[in-house]
């Protein structure tokens, strides 16, 4: 069966997994094929990039690139799937997720191509590109990204995502060396940056808007975050946030009381908490459901906002956010009770539990 979009669930940690049979998906990238459509909308979307990078300014032109990019990807164009992969590598795509997510993502579409073990077939005519360049140029972009994502896949010391095996492998079969020295430093790394953009897109996301998550941030990034007149002080009305000192909980709003806590604050381990039941799209929860979350999230003095802040510390994890997808993957049924939902994913985070069998 073709998998398409609306059927796919897309979790927290980058796996994807059907919305119907609620199984992980192995494998969410089409067979390589060279064609003459998918080689048209490839060089479509490159020239939109290439615009944009040449000073076009408008983003919307990345947008562009990126969804001609996806079609492209969908024929199982061979230098689409790498341009895609390069995407997520580099946060164009999904950067209200955090880097375990889109390394995950990039990972399974790099490995299409450099593991490929036959040249793809061509079809309607097409002629073929170099196909040895083209694994060539996807494993070092593979062993670059895996350079810089050794701390976002850390929990991945065997098997599909590890960073040891995927360059080992890449370096027998291609005899290039992982670029470790040369990693730039990603802004998105930043927690003040990736808070920013995560609070930002609960509101301006409109297909999967973040629906909660933790996030630890310095005392002075939370200051930078929530300093007067900011952007997510601009949607604190209509986004639940709460910052957590290890002293107490505080809602974060417009007032003095707020602005005089958050200027005491002080340390390396801040957390934010937030909860997004009003603003944002949301493909799969309705409005009470979301409201229901939000209630239970800080219901117990916040008791499970404080399992995750708890099983990240013990992790070496600083944030986890997620989607109403995630919800939606322990939800079986219209009877089945948000409660129980919500519990279930929280759960798989804090037992690391298996999210089903393929």
């Amino acid at each position: 069966m073709k998998i398409t979009d609306e059927q796919i669930l897309e979790l927290y940690d980058g796996q994807m997994a059907s919305l119907s049979g609620k199984k992980l998906i192995s494998d969410t990238v089409p067979e390589l094929k060279f064609t003459a459509r998918g080689k048209e909308l490839f060089a479509l979307s490159e020239s939109f990039y290439c615009k944009w990078l040449g000073g076009g300014g408008d983003y919307s032109l990345v947008d562009k690139a990126i969804g001609l990019c996806r079609e492209a990807v969908a024929l199982g164009e061979p230098r689409a799937v790498v341009k895609m992969a390069f995407y997520y590598d580099k946060d164009y795509i999904s950067t209200d997720r955090t880097e375990e997510f889109r390394c995950r993502v990039a990972c399974d579409y790099y490995s299409k191509v450099v593991y490929c073990e036959q040249a793809p077939r061509c079809l309607d005519g097409a002629t073929p590109d170099n196909w040895e360049e083209l694994q060539r140029t996807a494993a070092r972009m593979f062993v670059d990204m895996l350079a810089g994502a050794q701390k976002a896949l850390s929990d991945y010391t065997d098997g599909k995502y590890s960073c040891a095996e995927n360059a080992d492998r890449i370096r027998l079969k291609f005899g290039i060396e992982s670029g470790r020295g040369n990693i730039a430093h990603n802004p998105m790394s930043d927690g003040d940056k990736f808070a920013e953009t995560v609070l930002i897109s609960c509101k301006r996301n409109r297909t999967r808007a973040p629906l909660f998550g933790i996030m630890r941030l310095t005392a002075d990034e939370a200051k930078r975050v929530f300093a007067h007149g900011s952007e997510a002080m601009k949607i604190c009305g209509d986004v639940n946030i709460w910052l957590d000192d290890t002293n107490r909980v505080f809602r974060v709003n417009n007032t003095s009381a707020f602005k005089a806590a958050l200027d005491g604050l002080q340390g390396n381990e801040i957390w934010l908490y937030f909860v997004n039941n009003n603003a944002g799209g949301h493909k799969y929860l309705s409005g009470k459901q979301r409201k229901d979350i939000s209630e239970l999230m800080i219901k117990d003095n916040y008791a499970r906002f404080t399992r995750l802040k708890e099983s990240a510390g013990e992790r070496g994890k600083i944030r986890y956010v997620f989607s109403d997808d995630d919800v939606q993957f322990f939800i079986n049924g219209k009877l089945t009770p948000i409660k129980n939902a919500l519990d279930g994913l929280i759960d798989r985070v804090v037992c690391d539990n298996e999210w089903g069998k393929l």
